[in-house]
């Protein structure tokens, strides 16, 4: 058997997308021509990352693993500065892009969750609520990107028009999605890990009170109670069952929501900027983070939850 670079249990620096995560080796083998169904040969490790869920302990090829040493924290404290500037890079470009959109439309329509038509930069006082009233609750803007305004209608359409559903429960789900990105963030200042962690918190609470109410289409509910059901008398949240696909749902209720908090502006304007990063984040991940095909329903599924 040909030697192994990396040993069992050995603390090791692996690649996760264009990114190195601190990982541990569980196993480590030499796979043989034809010894599994992927057909991939030579050394091989079943790597768990550090701070991750067991759900994403995966074998890996030898050419993504690199020693935990100095070069190697060099070399990861590099790409993440890469990755950062081309973040940077992405989000001005988003922003002069948006500039350019709001001079030649005035608005953007993005199809609005639970049959609610479109969701638009229209000023629309509660009921009970007088105009200049209104007028004075703060603005709130999240810009999304357009690769994922593109998710969002898509998401309608698969489920509206096509009568299809999401499949669940989603792999990987809001939870795990929103840890994602706290690991992400693993080399950022302390103080920026800590804001971080309760904008994802807050994120996750907003999902689970919010997804019954807001975030379903009418033809999803049949779906989300088959669902809720099974999670009763289990403690887990329905955040543990839907993934990306609604948590996106979640950011075009946003700016209403925040509009009657009272957070103070310059609170405020880190919770907007912290969303941004985290949209910016699923932008790049989104191949990971959304479904690429819904799934189809029975006529008897349609016949009851037609809207």
């Amino acid at each position: 058997m040909s030697k192994l670079t990396y040993a069992e249990n050995e603390k090791v620096l692996c690649f996760h997308g264009p990114l190195m995560y601190e990982a541990k080796v569980l196993k480590a083998e030499f796979w043989q021509k034809g010894s599994n169904k992927s057909g991939a040969e030579g050394p091989h490790y079943y790597v768990h990352y550090k701070g991750w869920k067991q759900t994403w302990d995966e074998w890996v090829p030898e050419e993504r693993l690199n020693k935990y040493n100095e070069e190697g924290v060099r070399k990861q404290k590099a790409l993440i500065e890469a990755q950062r500037a081309r973040d940077a890079a992405e989000r001005e470009a988003l922003k002069a892009e948006e500039a350019a959109k709001a001079k030649t439309t005035g608005i953007v329509g993005i199809p609005g969750p639970a049959g609610r038509g479109t969701v638009r930069g229209q000023k629309r006082g509660r009921e009970g609520e007088g105009e200049e009233e209104y007028m004075k609750r703060p603005e709130i803007k999240i810009a999304i990107p357009d690769n994922l305004k593109v998710q969002l209608v898509d998401d309608w359409e698969a489920i509206t028009k096509n009568q299809q559903l999401v499949p669940l429960p989603r792999v990987p789900n809001v939870d795990v999605i929103l840890d994602e990105w706290l690991i992400y963030l693993q080399n950022e200042e302390e103080e920026k890990k800590r804001i971080a962690a309760e904008v994802a918190a807050g994120l996750g609470l907003y999902f689970n009170k919010a997804l019954g109410n807001n975030l379903l289409y009418r033809f999803e509910r049949g779906q989300y109670q088959e669902h809720y059901k099974q999670l009763q008398g289990t403690g887990k949240a329905m955040s543990t069952v839907y993934g990306g696909e609604h948590l996106l749902r979640l950011f075009v209720n946003l700016p209403e929501l925040l509009a009657h908090t009272t957070l103070d502006p310059e609170s405020m304007a880190v919770l907007k900027d912290n969303l941004q990063q985290f949209l910016q984040w699923m932008d790049l991940n989104r191949r990971v983070l959304f479904v690429s095909e819904y799934v189809g329903t029975s006529s008897g599924y349609q016949n009851n939850n037609r809207g």
